[in-house]
């Protein structure tokens, strides 16, 4: 299990590695509810509280609306209008003139709304100073734009901007150098010689520049290697040897990272799991795709979501470090170990798996999402957390939303949006939404009422263990298949023999 994600993410392209995409199942249409009024938030969203703005920008809070429309890469997730944009974007501009760098970071954003998404150098730059001020955020999106940048046919747009900075890079500002010397190495157009590019960024890394460090580590990869080689030729003095120019990727990531940026984290992870540079090491891994994840490397979170290193067995000792260092995976399985089963429904372990969820954790989510609705009875909250879970892919998220829709909101019955979560859990492997959208079918809720498929989800519920599902399972078969029916009965009979014996 824990050497399975090697496999996974050495399939993963470069494009993968640096794209966010986003489910937004609801259509949002609200307002001009962006408006000058709106604050820079103190810190940047992750996939879960992302999906959280989301639908509290449903319900009309306009900060909410603002801070989903900067995290969302690509297109803002509510309608807004052109006045409004440019009104934000002046206002995050004086912000960052005057040192605010998450301010910086929204420039970039707004800019890049304003002008179509196309690359552009006043984007880039906002991104680069954001970046280097401690943005995370824009340090991930500044993967994208290298990647954009590779694409671009025409450099002619940038060549003013390079230009620009030529003067401070002489005068030995080190941001300037890097940014020039990566066009350089992504705009083979611009100058394509290596010694141009390749200097500036060792000089900005030696003197701290955490960007620098982190493209040098790219630039040294093996994917890196296939991007800049093939059109710019090998920088003078970087060896020949492939175990070495690995060693110096790893290196360079590890010099990124203590700096603050992600991307180095990032690419420090990719190396330990690959074996590029350092021996493959699961635990160190985990650990700097949590400090990526905490400085806002969305994909890193994901990774953790996807495959945790830690395991609910481990030793509490062990846990609490991770915990402490963030590690949401770690603090979960903390929490479950640390709770007595009494305490287990109650408000206060309620809302510290909402705390762990809002870090990170979808599986957190689903398991808050499911105590809101037992325990606090709060259904409009339980769907915000269980939907932000499922777009995750927690399957439990997804079955709790589909409950609500079949029984809470709104009085219940909503069969449509019901059977849409159940069927998501399901394919997540869930054993509950699988007996649920047999349910569906056996009652002829939404889905066409059929017994032959829902025994066929019966059955895969049944497989997985669920009692019910083998009773259910056993109905669905009983005018059709009399001995098949048995047997799920008295399967049923033996997994819970209180509720489905005969006495």
């Amino acid at each position: 299990m824990r050497g399975s994600r090697c496999q996974q993410i050495a399939l993963m392209n470069r494009l993968a590695r640096h794209l966010l995409s986003f489910c937004v199942t609801a259509s949002i249409a609200v307002f001009s509810t962006v408006a000058s009024a709106q604050e820079i938030p103190a810190k940047r969203l992750n996939d879960v509280t992302f999906n959280l703005a989301l639908s509290e920008c449903t319900a009309g809070d306009k900060q909410s609306c603002y801070n989903a429309m900067i995290f969302s890469p690509y297109s803002p997730p509510i309608s807004h209008s052109d006045k409004e944009i440019a009104a934000l974007l002046v206002r995050a501009t004086n912000l960052c003139s005057g040192g605010n760098m998450l301010a910086c970071g929204d420039a970039g954003k707004l800019t890049q709304i304003i002008q179509s998404y196309r690359v552009t150098a006043d984007a880039y730059d906002f991104f680069s100073k954001a970046c280097d001020g401690g943005d995370g955020y824009s340090c991930y999106r500044m993967g994208d734009f290298g990647f954009a940048l590779q694409q671009t046919e025409d450099a002619t747009p940038f060549l003013p901007y390079y230009e620009s900075l030529k003067a401070p890079c002489d005068a030995g500002d080190h941001p300037a150098c890097t940014n020039r010397a990566t066009l350089n190495a992504y705009l083979a157009d611009v100058y394509p010689e290596p010694a141009i590019w390749h200097a500036p960024l060792l000089a900005a890394c030696k003197g701290e520049l955490a960007r620098a460090c982190a493209m040098l580590s790219y630039i040294h990869s093996r994917d890196g290697q296939e991007d800049y080689f093939s059109n710019l030729g090998t920088p003078p003095g970087m060896s020949k040897s492939q175990r070495t120019r690995d060693r110096h990727a790893y290196n360079y990531a590890i010099d990124a990272c203590k700096l603050g940026n992600p991307t180095g984290c990032w690419n420090a992870s990719i190396a330990l799991v690959n074996g590029e540079g350092a021996r493959t090491n699961w635990e160190q891994e985990q650990a700097y795709l949590v400090q990526a994840c905490r400085l806002g490397y969305p994909d890193a979170c994901g990774e953790i979501n996807h495959e945790t290193y830690w395991r609910k067995s481990d030793r509490l000792s062990d846990l609490e470090a991770a915990c402490r260092e963030g590690d949401f995976s770690a603090c979960l399985y903390l929490l479950e170990r640390k709770t007595p089963a009494k305490q287990l429904l109650t408000k206060d372990y309620t809302e510290r798996s909402l705390e762990i969820c809002e870090m990170g954790s979808s599986v957190a989510c689903g398991t808050g999402a499911h105590l809101i609705r037992v325990v606090l009875k709060d259904y409009p909250r339980a769907l915000r957390y269980a939907e932000a879970g499922c777009t995750r892919n927690d399957s439990n998220a997804c079955t709790v939303a589909g409950a609500l829709y079949w029984v809470n909101i709104d009085g219940g019955k909503q069969y449509e949006k019901a059977s849409t979560y159940y069927q998501k859990s399901c394919d997540l492997g869930n054993a509950q939404g699988c007996n649920a959208i047999g349910f569906f079918h056996f009652k002829g809720y939404h889905l066409k009422q059929s017994n032959t498929r829902a025994a066929h989800f019966f059955n895969i519920a049944c497989d997985k263990n669920l009692a019910i599902a083998c009773f259910d399972l056993a109905s669905a078969l009983i005018d059709t298949n009399a001995d098949a029916s048995r047997k799920a009965a008295l399967k049923a009979c033996q997994l819970a023999p209180e509720k489905y014996c005969d006495n």
